[in-house]
């Protein structure tokens, strides 16, 4: 199984740089008080589409053949996924149809579409969705772009860290959100060959924790349904590339419960002013949650993966 190297993570760089954001670092010092040690805030909020995920999905359309441009791409996602491919799509200017369940969010919804991708509503949940998507895909003829468990996508994820790397000096700690493993994948393949000395800590929600799993089983797990707040998260199965990567480098996987997410979007919007998602913010609800505790002095960073959250979401906090 060939995974990414440095050097695949790096002419990814190379190849998107200069259509996305190099996103900022931000402190908080009540964060900081409150854990009695330095954090620093990598805000993935404010890039191209709202996450993190346009920069696996514009590295893949980018390498696509000319013969799989031709065809236009076709994804499934809830939301993140869908719109970083429909703006790729729309910037490489290809077609887009983005297969979603019905119980996606309206508003990520309304945003795949205004990037001008054909949206196909199917399932009630993401597991239906993705079992779907193959058979519209045949129908189509049109090339996949898998969410997380692919080549480019994993390189492309893998940028963030480069960023990181060059903002922050004798980082201790990574947090990472984890779904399906694109982005733990690609954070800890270009950690660990920069800086192995670095823990990279995978962060995943209780309802939708394949790849806690997957560590804990030794092989990549589906799950038979998802049901979280995080629905950036809500993926059905681990990607074998990605268990294949994460079960090699990552440290540690740990899960936090839907009341523990709430707690650290709530944190970041009253106290640090940034509208995070769910899924975005399950780093800092393990240390929020004292899931885990860093040792004194320790210096950590939170990748805030989305900040897509649905405005209801934001009224029962």
């Amino acid at each position: 199984m060939i995974v990414p190297s440095l050097s695949d993570i790096k002419e990814a760089r190379s190849s998107i740089s200069k259509y996305i954001h190099a996103t900022p670092i931000l402190q908080s010092s009540s964060l900081d008080k409150l854990l009695g040690c330095t954090n620093f805030l990598k805000a993935e909020i404010f890039q191209k589409t709202g996450s993190f995920k346009v920069r696996g999905a514009l590295n893949k359309i980018l390498h696509l053949s000319p013969e799989e441009k031709a065809r236009g791409v076709i994804a499934v996602s809830l939301g993140n996924h869908a719109q970083a491919v429909a703006w790729s799509a729309q910037t490489a200017g290809l077609s887009a149809t983005i297969v979603m369940p019905t119980n996606a969010q309206k508003v990520k919804i309304a945003a795949t579409k205004g990037y001008g991708a054909e949206v196909i509503l199917f399932g009630a949940s993401s597991v239906e969705a993705f079992q779907e998507i193959e058979k519209i895909r045949a129908e189509k003829q049109s090339t996949f772009i898998h969410p997380y468990d692919d080549f480019h996508v994993i390189a492309g994820a893998g940028t963030i860290a480069l960023e990181i790397l060059e903002q922050v000096k004798n980082i201790d700690n990574i947090f990472v959100s984890v779904g399906g493993g694109g982005l733990l994948a690609g954070v800890a393949s270009a950690v660990k060959a920069l800086s192995p000395q670095i823990k990279v800590i995978g962060v995943a929600a209780e309802g939708a924790n394949s790849m806690y799993l997957s560590m804990q089983k030794g092989h990549a797990v589906t799950l038979n349904s998802v049901n979280t707040i995080a629905d950036g998260l809500a993926v059905p199965y681990a990607g074998e590339l990605t268990y294949a990567v994460i079960s090699k480098l990552v440290d540690q996987i740990l899960c936090v419960n839907d009341d523990e997410i709430k707690q650290a979007v709530k944190f970041l919007l009253q106290r640090c002013k940034l509208v995070v998602e769910p899924g975005g913010a399950t780093g800092l609800a393990a240390l929020l949650s004292g899931k885990f505790k860093p040792a004194a002095h320790a210096r950590n960073v939170i990748i805030l993966s989305g900040g897509n959250v649905d405005l209801n979401l934001l009224a029962t906090l």
